[in-house]
């Protein structure tokens, strides 16, 4: 692997992947809307996510391309950001696909982020890759985002859909803003605290991308740690990593009142699956941190 292209390689999980990628010495460019600077790539250029232009020639001698495009699912789901969160998916990853057929040589694989939303909001079971897809709106949406990739791929392109769990970072992400919770004394559960959380490190996530890339990887797999929690006890284990003490849960209804307030969806925080690392781990891979009490004593250690 000498040459990587990445589309939305700006955000929390892109950032992580282009440092990995330079430790590797691996020539790295970025796909931006914007073209402003991005730490870590050699190179950015700019494209409008929707459609043939210049922008493809940067595809020309890549190995692979890394498609991580996609507007935030937090903000509050009125019709307009339900159009917005589907289509900053879909359309890239169309593009993308007509973009690499037009290519001769093409590069080798196509890695498209997914998420486990795919599988909906799950009470029971435990969901595999070969489970299918929620009827809820974000089911129903990486659905979409995954289809466009199956429907786009050309030939002599190996196509792989990691479906990426919550993931958990110093920086951003879902674990900075329930320890500053815990740190406030409000780290509760949220709601019931029974649904699932199936997370995984941010270190586990850059390293399970590139075993994809480097093992060739085609079709659906779940990126996430072997171990997932419900909400109640996570939620627990942030607080003792934190030095703080029990908490109280936030009632559901307190949750989406205060979510509807700020503009954030409280949906996302009160739904949940339980979903299998089994696919992963049976063809080799290996976690760093496969359980919530190892991340968390790396991610808190200095911050408590």
């Amino acid at each position: 692997m000498s040459r990587v292209v990445v589309a939305g390689g700006s955000g929390f999980l892109g950032s992580a992947l282009l440092a990995a990628l330079k430790l590797r010495e691996v020539q790295t460019v970025v796909l931006s809307r914007s073209g402003s600077p991005v730490s870590n790539a050699d190179e950015v250029v700019v494209w409008d996510a929707k459609s043939l232009g210049a922008w493809t020639d940067a595809l020309v001698g890549a190995d692979c391309v890394v498609n991580l495009c996609g507007s935030p699912i937090d903000r509050k789901w009125t019709a307009e950001e339900k159009r917005r969160i589907v289509s900053s998916r879909v359309e890239p990853t169309r593009a993308l696909g007509h973009a690499l057929s037009t290519l001769n040589p093409r590069p080798a694989q196509w890695v498209n982020i997914s998420a486990i939303g795919y599988y909906g909001n799950l009470a029971t079971g435990l969901a595999s890759e070969d489970s299918p897809p929620g009827d809820d709106f974000l089911g129903q949406a990486c659905a979409s985002w995954e289809a466009a990739q199956r429907e786009t791929v050309p030939e002599r392109v190996r196509a792989c859909r990691i479906r990426l769990g919550v993931v958990m970072g110093k920086q951003a992400g879902f674990l900075p803003v329930v320890a500053s919770l815990a740190r406030w004394f409000l780290g509760g559960a949220a709601g019931s605290g029974k649904q699932w959380v199936s997370w995984i490190h941010l270190e586990d996530a850059v390293a399970l991308m590139l075993w994809a890339i480097d093992n060739r990887l085609e079709g659906a797999w779940n990126a996430v740690a072997p171990h997932p929690l419900p909400n109640a006890e996570l939620m627990a284990k942030v607080r003792k990593a934190l030095g703080r003490p029990w908490c109280p849960p936030a009632p559901a209804f307190l949750i989406q009142s205060i979510a509807g307030w700020i503009g954030k969806e409280g949906s996302v925080i009160l739904g949940g699956q339980r979903v299998s690392a089994e696919k992963c781990i049976s063809e080799g891979f290996e976690f760093r941190y496969p359980d919530a009490e190892s991340a968390l004593d790396n991610l808190l250690r200095e911050n408590k």
